[in-house]
Parts: structure tokens; sequence; C-alpha cells
């Protein structure tokens, strides 16, 4: 993901949507801090000084170079920003759109910060993984208003050459087949430890809210199983789907956290550390091992 500082022209804009008309004419730009960890747009935060000596945070989302389904991108995270005011998820709150990037200079979205930093690291795994899976399974309670539909990215013709083992394989390609469950529900679409702000051993934010839609709750739930995996291991990608069940008091569908968990692929491992930014250790070498470990736990299920 390129990354270029903010032009006069993206600042001129954060000052005239968002500084100015809240904290005054007298506002100005104090900083501009690049935030790590994004693969498809440039985020930072902005600091606002305001005449009083007031300091205001926000944070500037631009698609520099990358416009591949930037407007689906940008509509999906407007809409779900949007539904979510007034909801006690730990939203950002939506100051301002530019789709066309006439006025910021890219398409951009400016929101407020969410207080709290991304734990990838926890002290106490077992209690983090519970409060992860609360939280996606209070997301999902949210009414399904969002336009976008989010059925995943499984492909059936896709290479799984990084599950070694050619029975594993087969059993997987041949139980993911078929119908998932029909219920549609509110999905963050990206919903993973990277996402998730937190401050004294609690939630406190859920951001990046760019694949939001409705969707089957086990294709959301399984792509944050897929990283827990990939990240973790398999037995804690399982331990959070049986704590999201007690959450959510329902059984995920096991056809569909399969699909999400096949999307794995190599190419993760080259994006993963741009994630991670030297945050905690990485073991790239059993990643693709961990994964196809929770692929035979999920066919159990079945």
């Amino acid at each position: 993901m390129p990354y270029e500082p903010m032009s006069d022209q993206a600042l001129n804009w954060v000052l005239e949507q968002w500084a100015r008309p809240r904290f005054g004419d007298g506002a100005i730009i104090e900083s501009v801090e690049r935030l790590v960890g994004g693969i498809t747009a440039a985020m930072d935060r902005i600091v606002a000084r305001s005449a009083d000596g007031g300091r205001h945070r926000a944070v500037l989302r631009r698609w520099i170079g990358h416009r591949v389904h930037v407007e689906d991108h940008l509509d999906a995270e407007t809409g779900a920003l949007q539904a979510l005011a007034g909801h006690r998820i730990g939203a950002p709150e939506l100051i301002s759109v530019d789709r066309s990037g006439r006025l910021a200079g890219v398409p951009s979205v400016l929101m407020t910060e969410v207080g709290g930093r991304v734990e990838l690291a926890p002290a106490d795994l077992d209690s983090w993984v519970r409060r992860l899976a609360r939280v996606q399974a209070s997301i999902h309670e949210l009414p399904p208003t969002l336009a976008g539909a989010r059925e995943g990215w499984f492909d059936p013709g896709v290479d799984l050459g990084w599950i070694t083992d050619t029975g594993l394989r087969r059993a997987a390609l041949q139980a993911a087949d078929g119908p998932m469950d029909g219920q549609r529900v509110f999905v963050h679409g990206d919903y993973q430890h990277f996402n998730v702000l937190w401050t004294d051993g609690r939630v406190t934010g859920v951001v990046d809210w760019t694949m939001a839609g409705v969707g089957p709750r086990g294709i959301d739930v399984g792509h944050c199983m897929l990283n827990l995996a990939g990240l973790f291991s398999a037995a804690t990608a399982e331990n959070y789907l049986q704590c999201y069940q007690r959450a959510a008091g329902v059984r995920v569908d096991p056809r569909a956290v399969l699909r999400a968990l096949l999307i794995w692929s190599p190419e993760w491992l080259d994006f993963i550390p741009v994630q991670v930014a030297g945050r905690a250790a990485v073991d790239l070498a059993g990643m693709s091992g961990r994964v196809a470990e929770a692929v035979r736990r999920t066919l159990l299920s079945f």
C-alpha cells in the first residue's frame, strides 16, 4: 500500500470539514501522524488545536494509488458508521467523505479517533478471545440494513496447495460445496484482532468498516478464526468459535466457517508482517499448517 504525506489540499479539507466548524475559526492542524498496520489505505491521526489550547483528534483514511473497489469500500464504511451511530459498539463517528477525491486530492473518509490500541500479544489469551467474541456477537445483533452483500471470497477453483494433506484438501473442497445457512446479519466484513482497540483489558473500539454489509455470520466469524489460527493456533480459533456461539446463542454454520478459512493463501505471508508492524512476534513458517489444522477441526463439526 503506497503512502504519501498529506497534501496541503487534504489538510485544508480537514480544516474546513472538521477543525474550524467544530472548534472555531482559530483552529489549526497541529500534527499529522501516520498510523501503521493498514494494507489497503493510508491512515493518519490528525491533531487539531483550538484557539483556547484544546487538542482534538481525528483519523483520515486515504486511498492512494490503490483504486480497486475504492468506491465500494468507501460507501461501505460510510454506511456502516452512519448505521452504528448511537449504538454501543465503539465505532468512529463519521465526519466527512470525499468520494471522488476532488476536494481532498484522493478518495477519503474523515472520522473521529476511537480510544484504545491494538492488542496483538494478550497476557490472558482466553479472556481476550472471549471479549473479542462477545463484541462480534453484539455487532451481529444490529439491524441488517446495510446495502452491501458480503458472501465471502471462497473460490472453489483456487489452488489449495498449502494444505499438504491431499485427503484433507479434497474433503475440505467437498464440504465447502453447497448452500450456506440462509440467515444474513449485519457483518463487519473484516472483523479480526487487528481492527479491535483495547483499553485496560476492555474493548473500546472497532475500526476499519470498509467491508461492512449484510452476510452469513459464519463468514464473519470464520474470517476472525482464520486470523487467529494464522497468528496464534487452531485451538485458539476453535475456542473463539465456541465463545462466539455461547455469546450469540446460536450454532454457526460450519460450511460458512470453512469457506472463510479456505481463502487463506501463501500471499498472506507478505502482508501480515505489514499489519503486525513489529508489534508482536510472528511465526510465518507455521501459519499455513495452523490454518490447515483449523480446517481439519472445522470438518469434524459437520
